[in-house]
């Protein structure tokens, strides 16, 4: 008959050698961490929806809230434009901010211009988080996780991976991500910002490239807004 854990620990400690852990006691700690991280994540989570001047919705991103100095919301520069019916570029008339927590509705103001080096936007709401969103540097290999809105839903969708490649400005991230993800968070184990998806690559399977959260920091104090807290 089989021991149990705890008597095969036993027996291992009597012979000095290092207990072993439950596999089934790992998956259920490792759980917890992932909803750990996921929680922390959400207070900061905004969905974005840009619209024509005629109300059409023709663009939705994901964003997030930072810091606790300003009612601020970052996401990415490029939704700023959508393509109409004859695929001609046209600018998003005005965008609407739906807050994953509470589900509050708003018109929020696009506060940055365009940046050839940076595909970021500032926006302005009504909301700000009640904690900063803490950031850290990551390198190569290290685990991370992804956030962002499904165009059709308002719900959070997360996703987990690991940093395939570092560069000074960007990284790609080997995890799953889909439309609507351009503008959220990549947060490592602890819950902190490493990174914003800029763009969402492949087909069947899908991933997002991402910019580091220097770069981030770097562009909300060039147009003298508050930084990144670290």
């Amino acid at each position: 008959m089989d021991l149990s854990w705890l008597q095969t620990n036993m027996r291992r400690v009597q012979f000095g050698l290092d207990a072993w852990v439950n596999p089934q006691e790992f998956c259920a700690m490792q759980e917890d961490q992932d909803k750990s991280v996921f929680a922390n994540i959400m207070p900061y989570m905004v969905k974005l929806t840009g619209y024509d001047a005629n109300g059409t919705a023709v663009h939705f991103a994901s964003g997030f809230m930072y810091t606790t100095k300003a009612d601020l919301i970052f996401t990415c520069s490029h939704i700023r434009n959508y393509f109409d019916s004859q695929q001609t570029e046209q600018p998003v008339a005005y965008f609407k901010a739906t807050y994953a927590s509470g589900g509050a509705e708003e018109d929020v103001q696009i506060l940055t211009p365009p940046h050839p080096l940076y595909d970021l936007m500032l926006l302005r709401g009504n909301r700000r988080p009640a904690t900063n969103f803490g950031a850290e540097h990551m390198a190569t290999g290290d685990t991370v996780y992804v956030a962002g809105f499904p165009p059709e839903s308002t719900q959070v969708c997360y996703s987990k991976g690991m940093i395939g490649s570092v560069s000074p400005a960007a990284m790609t991230v080997n995890a799953h991500a889909d439309n609507g993800w351009s503008g959220g968070p990549v947060v490592n184990m602890r819950g902190r910002l490493v990174a914003v998806i800029y763009r969402v690559v492949g087909q069947s399977i899908k991933r997002p490239d991402a910019m580091s959260a220097s770069r981030v920091h770097d562009f909300a104090l060039l147009h003298n807004f508050p930084g990144l807290s670290t």
